[in-house]
């Protein structure tokens, strides 16, 4: 017999983003995540082990103050590990990461967007 199955609806899903970066030598950036909140609650950060960072959104989606935010903590990340000057982001066409503050931080810092 074929189960029914049940797909929710829009009012009990809750968004959740997480960023990632990946090198192409394994190495890995910690992730940010993004939970959909209008506060972070104190309990949330009792499994952190590392440098991962949460954060919160009306949406649980990122915005262009997340962005701005994680590019920067990329920064510090990779700023060491770098070979040479360059290091390149690979990015879907989300706004968040076209805004001028962005791209000028990219621009400054030797990262190259590609989209």
């Amino acid at each position: 017999p074929k189960k029914k199955l049940f797909n929710g609806s829009v009012t009990n899903r809750e968004s959740v983003t997480v960023l990632e970066a990946v090198s192409a030598d394994g190495f890995t950036c910690p992730p940010l995540i993004i939970l959909s909140a209008k506060q972070a609650l104190l309990r949330w950060f009792d499994a952190i082990e590392g440098d991962e960072h949460i954060s919160v959104t009306d949406t649980g989606y990122i915005n262009d103050t997340l962005a701005y935010q994680w590019i920067q903590l990329f920064h510090k990340w990779t700023i060491g590990r770098t070979i040479g000057r360059k290091r390149l982001v690979l990015c879907d066409r989300f706004g968040s990461h076209l805004t001028r503050q962005f791209v000028e931080f990219c621009e400054k810092n030797n990262i190259i967007l590609f989209f």
